[in-house]
């Protein structure tokens, strides 16, 4: 432990690490948002910029160093990059998330597909599904294809390669910097920096080309060692979360019942006083039946679940559930779940290092599932009220 402790002292006396403090610390518009890692941010950010009618003052210069590039390319055939600068612009317009496509320029003569890809993959054959709709969209209309990627990466299917045009960000930067030094003193300085801002964020979490990496890249390899142990030590997400949900289910009336790391478990107060307690091999506080709130990674479910026990009671605890609409035929010999209902909460989005955002987040979603919960109070009720099995 010694030796680790010298290596963590020897780290934090590194000169590097104040340069990539003083690196980090300037201010800038989108990491101060969070959007930096959020792909629809940058879709959103991209939409300003194409479209001439907005108030970045630069009309349709970004749009048209776009359309040079993409209709350079040798799969579109209907187009070439000379004829852009005399297109007719006045009555464009970019739409976002047009039937699930990220991006969409509409002119009067034809549309542009982009469907930008950070963070995430290709599902569902969306790309060809995007061809096919917008052809059925706009049948009168030419039509060119966009697979915007980190480095431009080719889509996963033969077909797609051959209709889509692959682009990089590295391209989207190098048109803002020829926009920056070309029109730069026409632009104001709130706009300017916005632009500014939006290149470094690319640079520093898409390209991964900035000085502040290359800072961290220097300080990692002088102090390998140490930065693991920190890496090993940092905090547990779900444990941080915990306190987020459980005070939305304090907060929203309910009862806390044994705990679990990314799980949370409740009662309403009426079944806290019925539930049969004191069951082996089952959760801590031997609950026969609790509600239960499952965390992980892209999403939330909230579960009705039957604790191992005596099977009478567990049969009498799931015949009730079972009488609510949309029960699932349990398949747990031991733990039994009837009903779940998922909702789509990524506790590891960064707007929830705010938790009082996310505890905001769970009491919305317990506000839906109220009735829901209302209906298993009353069967458990009624059931556990006939069976004369009051704890």
């Amino acid at each position: 432990m010694e030796e680790i402790i010298g290596k963590l002292s020897n780290l934090i006396k590194d000169p590097a690490i104040e340069r990539l403090d003083l690196t980090l610390s300037n201010p800038n518009f989108f990491e101060i948002l969070k959007v930096s890692h959020t792909e629809i941010r940058h879709s959103n950010f991209l939409a300003w910029m194409l479209d001439p009618k907005q108030n970045h003052n630069i009309g349709d210069t970004f749009l048209k160093w776009f359309l040079k590039d993409i209709f350079s390319d040798q799969r579109v055939t209907w187009i070439n990059e000379f004829k852009v600068d005399s297109l007719d612009t006045t009555n464009v317009v970019i739409r976002r998330e047009y039937k699930n496509i990220d991006l969409l320029i509409e002119t009067t003569e034809f549309v542009v597909v982009i469907e930008n890809k950070l963070w995430s993959k290709e599902h569902s054959n969306q790309l060809r599904r995007y061809e096919a709709l917008v052809k059925k969209e706009y049948p009168t209309k030419q039509h060119a294809f966009v697979f915007l990627t980190p480095f431009a990466e080719q889509p996963e299917q033969d077909d797609d390669k051959d209709i889509y045009v692959t682009f990089d960000y590295e391209s989207i930067v190098r048109i803002l910097n020829i926009i920056l030094d070309t029109y730069g003193h026409s632009i104001s300085e709130k706009i300017r920096t916005y632009i500014n801002d939006y290149i470094l964020i690319v640079r520093r979490y898409i390209m991964q080309d900035d000085n502040a990496i290359k800072i961290a890249q220097e300080i990692y390899k002088n102090h390998k060692e140490a930065l693991d142990f920190i890496f090993e030590s940092k905090p547990d997400r779900l444990l941080e979360v915990a306190s987020a949900f459980n005070s939305a289910l304090e907060k929203s009336g309910y009862i806390l019942g044994s705990p679990g790391k990314g799980y949370a478990r409740f009662l309403t107060p009426e079944l806290n006083t019925v539930i049969p307690k004191g069951n082996d091999g089952g959760w801590r506080h031997g609950e026969a039946f609790m509600f239960e709130i499952v965390y992980r990674k892209n999403s939330i479910a909230l579960s009705c679940v039957v604790a191992p026990g005596a099977p009478q009671l567990r049969k009498l605890l799931i015949d009730a559930l079972k009488t609510i609409e949309d029960a699932k035929n349990p398949k747990g010999l031991k733990w039994s779940s009837v009903h779940i209902h998922n909702h789509r909460i990524n506790v590891n989005d960064e707007q929830y290092d705010d938790l009082a955002i996310l505890r905001s987040d769970i009491e919305k979603i317990l506000a839906k599932e109220k009735s829901f919960i209302e209906k298993v109070e009353s069967a458990l009720l009624s059931a556990l009220e006939k069976s004369d099995m009051y704890s």
